[in-house]
């Protein structure tokens, strides 16, 4: 345990940084590169560019270890706002030592580099920590003080050391220095037990949640002897699922709880009884197996005497084997659970990591797990119904309960008026959600999450001065709040303030300079301006924090596109349509793009149609359909969709301009005439509709007009169009049909 966290050097070089130190992640389609530079680590993560050029190069110096290396490290950095942040590649000590995706990340859309290390990680993994400003609790910002202690150090099981300290200094008397220090032997079975659930308990790390911080409680607030339940609740699932027999990497407290030699002990078995928490783990089993034979060599212990169950043999094997962790597929661990007949399946084979996104996991009740049971009181009905919304897995049941225990309660607290508002907006109620997060801001008017999501809401909901004005609020408790100056700028724009808008923004990427949101807005509002060289700049940050940026790989492509850069634009856009296959805009870009560029109407009509399925309201779409179908020839379809646009915008010249060349080619002139003398109509100044609209009139006959069209369509700034144009009124000065 001393050794769960601690600065990088090069004495803390487990890993293999010289050798065998590259990772390919093939999911997300990055390379990883973990080097030493002196005393100083660094891991650099690369992409391969469309001709073959390194890009979206992001380096990392890692300044942190968590984890001591027996079974895998994980490494970190720093950020500017004192967050620390998770490097996505782990070291693993299996077969030899390897490098692999952390438990989360081996998925396409995993978070990089920006995955914050929450207090309640630390709170496992370290000594007492400086929390920052406003660390109250596990859902205040990650923050830490500049110096972090290193490792699991006395305290974390004794309680604090400053009065033991004060009572050896001050001479006291043997008494008092030992009362002024816990010693978990002394403790009852269940408080001590208690000392090493703290971090041991853990029933799951897949959604659910496993557990939850009692409201006003400090995140390192709990002290050994204290009850536990007074400072956090353990949840579990139902009893009598699919989920019986999980085994994950922090389950040896919560697996040993359901042997029966555990049940059976009275208290007198603890882990204590195994492990020495003062000294390294032992890798002699025989030291296990004596603790065993304790009890199990006692004739009253039923042991069987044949062969098999010679003193000799390891009991651990057959009983408590090493098996393959659900959450950690690249660790093997002791499966705590003791019991005479093992699951009828290879424990050590590999398995895919389990995925897990808002539509997929564990949907249902969560069950209290420890204590086993609790007091009918309010505060405890309040947390039980919290525990069913928190992670969004019991909406359906949970929120109406939480709903009747804040309105029988009227609880004080804010955390229980938050976490009301939060499940409101999960179940998508959002004027609820403003209602119950206006009041939990009036029970605790500087409550950072609450803040930031209400404005943020406000201002996509229609009301960005309310939302501004919320999110001002932001700034006065963590300056510089690059979340909250992003959704400022974010309103600023919505309600056509750029200047403010850009004020924000540039502030957002000072103090956070990562955002691939940010880069991607500032992108836009520079190409607005016509700053195409800065628009692209931006758009290329954007994609290097995050290269599945579906939005950012479009825009850059469109503008790529403009800039006749048709390989590396399709490169971009082919990203955007496959990091997010339901992402409209781009696929409406990509669709015309390949219509308008590469003539590829079949792979255009795809993306297209999949564009107007995704938006039907989408005129752009049908309109870019329609003129797609009608150069693969099926005019008929073609007609449906340009009509379909012109019902929603009968304004649209594109629309009536497609419109009249697919009446053209099937001969309806009169109708074909009509849509182009609409289009000239809404759009003067467009060449191709005045050159169609003369080619109709010279076929009606009416030369004199047709002349004048094809003299306006011969001042196109396309070469091709204005040659055509040309040609055209030669060829009817001649008494001839263009």
């Amino acid at each position: 345990m001393a050794r769960s966290f601690s600065a990088m050097d090069a004495d803390a070089s487990v890993a293999d940084f010289e050798r065998d130190n590259t990772y390919y992640h093939a999911a997300s389609d990055r390379h990883y590169h973990m080097y030493q530079d002196g005393n100083r680590f660094f891991m650099k993560r690369t992409q391969v560019g469309p001709d073959g050029q390194v890009i979206n190069e992001v380096e990392k110096r890692i300044q942190y270890v968590l984890g001591s290396g027996y079974k895998a490290r994980t490494y970190l950095a720093r950020n500017a706002q004192g967050e620390l942040l998770q490097l996505p590649v782990a070291w693993y000590t299996e077969r030899g030592g390897f490098w692999a995706m952390n438990p989360g990340y081996d998925r396409p859309d995993h978070d990089g580099f920006s995955r914050r290390v929450k207090f309640d990680c630390m709170f496992c993994h370290n000594g007492y920590f400086d929390a920052g400003p406003g660390g109250d609790g596990f859902d205040a910002d990650p923050v830490y003080g500049d110096v972090l202690p290193e490792g699991i150090d006395c305290q974390r099981c004794h309680g604090p050391g400053k009065p033991h300290l004060a009572a050896l200094a001050n001479g006291g008397s043997d008494s008092d220095i030992r009362e002024s220090i816990v010693n978990p032997a002394t403790l009852s079975p269940e408080r001590s037990l208690e000392v090493c659930y703290q971090c041991h308990l853990q029933s799951t790390s897949f959604r659910l949640p496993y557990a939850s911080q009692r409201p006003g409680r400090r995140v390192l607030s709990y002290r050994p002897g204290q009850p536990l339940a007074d400072y956090i609740l353990h949840f579990d699932h139902p009893p009598g699922g699919e989920y019986d027999d999980k085994f994950e990497i922090a389950h040896a407290a919560y697996r040993l709880r359901k042997s029966a030699c555990f049940q059976e002990s009275g208290g007198s078995l603890g882990c204590t009884t195994c492990h020495d928490p003062h000294r390294h783990l032992s890798k002699d089993s025989r030291e296990y197996i004596e603790v065993c034979l304790a009890c199990h060599r006692q004739p009253s212990s039923g042991l069987p005497a044949d062969a098999d169950h010679d003193p000799a043999s390891d009991c651990l094997n057959c009983h408590m084997p090493q098996r393959r962790t659900d959450d950690v597929v690249h660790v093997v661990m002791t499966d705590h659970f003791i019991r005479r007949h093992q699951p009828e399946q290879n424990l050590l084979a590999p398995r895919p990591e389990i995925v897990e996104s808002p539509d997929t996991g564990y949907l249902g009740e969560v069950a209290l797990y420890y204590p086993d049971e609790l007091p009918d009181t309010a505060a405890n009905a309040l947390d039980v119904a919290v525990a069913q919304v928190e992670a969004g897995t019991n909406l359906e049941d949970g929120l109406p309960r939480l709903r009747r225990a804040v309105d029988s309660y009227q609880p004080a607290s804010h955390h229980y008026y938050y976490e009301l508002a939060e499940a409101y907006f999960k179940a998508g109620d959002l004027e609820e959600a403003f209602k119950w997060w206006e009041e939990t801001l009036r029970r605790k008017p500087d409550f950072l999450p609450a803040l930031r999501n209400y404005g943020k809401e406000l201002a996509k909901a229609g009301r960005p001065d309310r939302g501004i004005e919320v999110l001002r609020r932001v700034l006065t408790v963590r300056e510089r709040d690059p979340r909250a100056l992003y959704d400022m700028a974010l309103a600023y724009f919505l309600k056509g303030d750029s200047a403010r808008g850009m004020d924000a923004l540039r502030q957002a990427l000072s103090a956070d300079p990562e955002n691939s949101q940010a880069h991607n807005l500032l992108a836009t509002q520079l190409y607005a301006t016509g700053d195409v060289l800065g628009a692209e700049l931006e758009f290329r940050h954007a994609i290097r924090w995050e290269p599945r940026d579906a939005a950012a790989n479009a825009n850059l492509a469109a503008l790529l596109a403009e800039q006749g850069q048709l390989d590396q634009s399709e490169f971009y856009f082919k990203r955007a349509v496959t990091f997010d296959p339901d992402y409209g805009k781009g696929r409406l870009d990509y669709g015309i793009f390949l219509a308008d560029r590469r003539q590829r109407f079949d792979e255009a009509i795809t993306n297209l149609r999949a564009a107007a399925q995704l938006e039907p309201g989408s005129v752009p779409a049908r309109v870019g359909l329609g003129y797609a179908l009608s150069q693969t020839g099926d005019l008929r379809g073609a007609t449906r969709e340009l009509q379909t646009a012109l019902a929603q915008d009968p304004f649209n010249t594109n629309a009536h301009l497609y419109l009249a060349g697919v009446f053209e080619r099937q001969e309806e002139l009169s109708r074909a005439r009509e849509h182009y003398e609409q289009a000239v109509r809404l759009d003067p100044s467009h060449h191709l509709a005045h050159y169609g609209l003369g080619a109709v009139l010279a076929k009606q006959g009416e030369t004199t007009q047709a002349l004048r069209h094809f003299a306006t369509a011969s001042q196109s700034n396309n070469p091709e169009l204005r040659q055509f144009a040309i040609q055209a009124a030669e060829v009817l000065k001649l008494g001839r049909e263009p």
